[in-house]
């Protein structure tokens, strides 16, 4: 698809009303200014890291029947903050087991994870 084919799939005269198109990059500087103008994308928001409350949030999604292992989980992360996809991706891989999903070890041991300052 050109580019021009997908700003008029966005907008374009074929393009279907009352949707909702969400965009993520993690490098917005280098979006050519026609694909996030006012009217094609209305709504910017930065999601940064997240902190222990927000990824118990997240864990309880998974497990909405384990609030005490959410509890546990909120603890384990205790300060530090991840980005949601990591916390998502550790709970994908754990979907199946909530009690170790809650024990946070493979989280904890990923590089981004990050000490509130």
């Amino acid at each position: 698809m050109s580019f021009s084919g997908l700003l008029n799939a966005i907008d374009g005269v074929a393009a279907q009303e009352g949707r909702a198109l969400v965009m993520t990059t993690n490098h917005r500087e280098r979006l050519d200014p026609a694909l996030i103008r006012p009217g094609r994308a209305d709504v910017h928001m930065e999601l940064g890291l997240i902190g222990a409350a927000t990824a118990q949030r997240l864990f309880l999604r998974f497990f909405p029947d384990h609030p005490d292992l959410g509890d546990r989980f909120c603890r384990a992360l205790g300060d530090r903050r991840f980005s949601p996809a990591e916390v998502q991706s550790w709970l994908l891989a754990q979907s199946n087991d909530a009690e170790e999903a809650s024990m946070a070890t493979g989280l904890l041991q990923a590089p981004v994870a990050i000490a509130a300052q």
